[in-house]
Parts: C-alpha cells; structure tokens; sequence
C-alpha cells in the first residue's frame, strides 16, 4: 500500500487569523473546514459544511466532481479531541489497514453531540459509517453519542490503543444521573462500549 498524505487545513475559525474577514460558516460561507488526502495515489479533498442547520461531509476527486456525500450529522460545529488537540475533522488510519478514515463530529441537540468515522469501502467506492456497539443493551449505532457537552471538545476524546473515551450521563433507577466515562475500543470492524465508570471527583479541602 502506498504511503497515505493527509494535511488537515481546518481549526476552530474563529480562533484563526486566516480568515478574518470572511463569512461566518453557515452564512454565506458553508464550508466550516476543509482537509485533503489521498488513497492509492488518488487525491481527494473533503469539506465540512453547514446549510440550513445541517453539517453534513462531501469528498470531491482531483477534477472537483462529487465522490460522496453523507447524510445529515447533525446541526452545528462540533470539536473533538485527537492526537491530544482539538478539531472539528480528522483524517487518520484508525483501524491499521493503510487506508485513512474520515472523522467528525456534530451537535444533535442542546447537550448532545453523534462522532461519526467514515470507513471506505473499496468495492462500493464510498464511505460507510462504522458502528458503535453497546455490549450491556445491546444497542448498535453508526454513532457515538456524548450526552454531556464540552465546547472544547474534551467530551469526545480518542485515546491510546484504539479507545474512545466519551463523557455522559450514567443512569439508574435509584438515584440521579451522574456524570461518567463511556470507553470504545476497536474490535474487529466495530468499536465496543464494555467499560463504564463514573467520573472520579477530585477531593480538595473545600469540598471534603
């Protein structure tokens, strides 16, 4: 396999002199980040965009014409953290196979955000979305949803050896949520949700 470029353009844009002055994404200005990347010597550059309150990825070729399209993700910006910093879009090989995937986030309601990773698939020439699997419910999603939003994108953070860690409410049916850690860890083709724990508080002479 061919080594895999990927130079990722985007940040957060109101942090970045680069674009002073330009619209507003969602304005008059749909793209809210752009990255390039390249797959067995093909060159492809996909764009994160929002229109009408919906954030959606769209992958062009070298010649500018529409490759893929996603769904609608969600219905604003949203950054997670990756590599220990935060973005809004990532190209990594996550699953080891020489192949980049396409990472992102939106949010989907006032405290909730959905991570999505795109896989490609070679013989459908498309991106499919992984899935999440939650061993306890036995619930599957194309998605990993954090329920307890961070606007640095300390929500939804990838760890070491493949593992997700997303910040939620952990329920029960004797007492109140409280806040907890939700860990994925990539097994096979899925990421698998088998570890839970609530979010150890920091003791300090204030509140002991």
């Amino acid at each position: 396999m061919k080594n895999i470029l990927a130079f990722l353009l985007c940040s957060a844009l109101f942090t970045s002199p680069v674009f002073a002055g330009l619209a507003v994404p969602g304005e008059f200005n749909p793209v809210l980040c752009e990255t390039s990347f390249s797959i067995s010597n093909s060159e492809y550059r996909v764009t994160k965009n929002i229109e009408n309150k919906s954030v959606s990825l769209k992958v062009t070729n070298s010649s500018g014409e529409q490759f893929w399209l996603s769904d609608a993700l969600g219905e604003q910006e949203k950054l997670f953290t990756i590599d220990g910093a935060s973005t809004s879009l990532s190209i990594k090989d996550v699953t080891g196979d020489g192949i980049p995937e396409l990472i992102t986030a939106a949010t989907t309601g006032p405290e909730t955000s959905a991570l999505y990773i795109f896989k490609y698939d070679a013989e459908g020439k498309k991106f499919t979305a992984m899935n999440f699997k939650y061993e306890k419910t036995d619930l599957t999603r194309d998605f990993m949803v954090s329920d307890m939003y961070q606007k640095d994108g300390q929500d939804i953070v990838f760890m070491p050896d493949n593992r997700i860690r997303a910040l939620g409410k952990i329920y029960s049916e004797e007492t109140a949520p409280i806040a907890g850690f939700y860990y994925f860890k990539l097994t096979g083709d899925d990421f698998i949700c088998s570890e839970v724990e609530p979010v150890p508080v920091v003791v300090t002479p204030e509140n002991k």
